[in-house]
């Protein structure tokens, strides 16, 4: 099971924009749609070039 924990508010994530958040080791890229109040969240690392670029946008 899956555990969302907070770590910031949602207003703080520009719409259509995303954020790396460091959780313990471990980073994470936050996205935030467009006017949506949903997120989503994923590895910031690039499986490709082992790379932290994810949270920016490049994918």
């Amino acid at each position: 099971m899956s555990q969302w924990l907070d770590i910031c508010n949602i207003n703080d994530i520009l719409p259509a924009t995303g954020v790396c958040a460091l959780l313990g080791n471990e980073q994470v890229a936050i996205f935030r749609p467009r006017r949506d109040e949903q997120v989503f969240a994923i590895s910031n690392i690039d499986p490709f070039f082992d790379a932290s670029v994810l949270s920016r946008g490049i994918i």
